[in-house]
């Protein structure tokens, strides 16, 4: 504050109120990024318990789930302000092309999915953390909407993703490898 004997009560009083302005925004955003900070931290116990598994947050806020389905597998979640997005993804390599009856098989994936959605729902409404699904997209209509090209992931998604596919590369040809007899003399 400027010390003068010139500053007059009105000045004075807009100082007041442009700083009680500054200090609840800041409150409040405070507030706000701690109730975020709770309802992930509850999803994540919650899909954890489920069989999911924390892979990654990426630089632009979104969280990566292993699932149990498979390394291709992923759940995509995502907080903006007051929305949740959830998304059941599986990676594909560029340009593959997916048949009718892997599009059965992930459908019917999805609606496994769906239960364990309600699941996390359910736990969060036991944590008094209460969000219900504002649209929910139906794979039967669109199965499409279930596959994200391995080129279009985040760089950071891309390269554990690659990593992993590589393990379980290196694991196949690990168990192909026939057992030496350390029985024979």
């Amino acid at each position: 504050m400027i010390k003068s004997s010139n500053v007059s009560q009105d000045v004075m009083e807009d100082f007041d109120n442009r700083y009680n302005f500054v200090i609840n925004k800041v409150q409040e955003f405070i507030y706000k990024e701690r109730e975020k900070q709770e309802i992930i931290a509850n999803l994540v116990k919650s899909l954890s318990d489920l069989g999911y598994s924390t892979l990654i947050t990426t630089s632009d806020g979104i969280m990566f789930f292993d699932s149990p389905l498979g390394i291709e597998y992923k759940i995509m979640l995502r907080m903006l302000k007051d929305k949740l997005a959830i998304k059941f993804i599986k990676i594909i390599p560029n340009n593959y092309v997916v048949s009718d009856s892997e599009k059965e098989k992930d459908i019917e994936l999805v609606k496994d999915w769906c239960k364990d959605c309600q699941k996390v729902l359910h736990y969060l409404k036991e944590n008094n953390i209460y969000l219900e699904p504002e649209k929910i997209l139906n794979p039967t209509d669109n199965p499409d909407i279930i596959y994200v090209s391995f080129s279009t992931l985040p760089t950071e998604i891309k390269e554990l993703y690659s990593k992993q596919i590589e393990n379980k590369k290196k694991a196949i040809i690990k168990s192909k490898k026939p057992e030496q007899d350390y029985h024979q003399n």
